[in-house]
């Protein structure tokens, strides 16, 4: 099947990265991966129209889509954050308290507003953050442009745990800071873009 064109009715909210001609299996269940980045919180829909080439005329599979946008995320976070919640908008700086932890699933995205104090994480307690070579978690800057220092870095005090797999970590004053932390793991990950070496 043959799918030649995909059109959103609001673009400005909704994106997909897939190029089109798009050819997939017959009879069997696919994935399309959507991008959701409004600039207001709130509640947003639309449809997704994919125009399948393989008929004369073409015929057209019509979708509604979903989205809602929080508020972002700002001072002691735990629990768990999905990939459902991404992008993770940080709009202060996060910590996490001793005695708690935060996971991240594969496939979240992090990002860190700029302000002039420059934002970041403080690990006091547990950071597990395992993503997958498919699916990996980004740690980064929500500006368009982005810049090397556009927001502090993902620091691990002294006793706190923070384990990292397939992540990366980019545009950044200084990305991944351990303090003599009792333990962590650094595996599969990239730090690139930051500015203090």
């Amino acid at each position: 099947m043959t799918i030649g064109r995909i059109l959103f009715s609001d673009d400005d909210n909704f994106s997909t990265e897939c190029n089109v001609p798009l050819e997939l299996p017959v009879n069997e269940w696919f994935n399309l991966p959507l991008s959701f980045h409004p600039m207001e919180v709130g509640e947003y829909d639309a449809t997704i129209s994919l125009t399948i080439d393989d008929y004369e005329p073409a015929e057209q599979a019509v979708f509604t889509i979903n989205g809602t946008a929080l508020d972002g995320q700002s001072g002691p976070v735990s629990g768990l954050w999905t990939q459902e919640m991404s992008p993770i908008h940080v709009i202060g700086s996060v910590e996490i308290l001793e005695g708690d932890t935060l996971r991240i699933d594969p496939g979240v995205e992090v990002r860190f507003e700029f302000t002039e104090d420059l934002l970041g994480m403080m690990v006091k307690g547990r950071l597990e953050a395992h993503g997958t070579e498919e699916d990996s978690i980004i740690f980064t800057s929500n500006m368009e442009v982005p810049f090397s220092g556009d927001w502090k870095s993902i620091k691990v005090d002294t006793s706190a745990v923070a384990n990292f797999t397939y992540a990366s970590i980019t545009y950044a004053l200084s990305p991944l800071l351990y303090y003599f932390a009792s333990g962590g793991e650094l595996s599969h990950c990239l730090l690139s873009e930051f500015e203090v070496n």
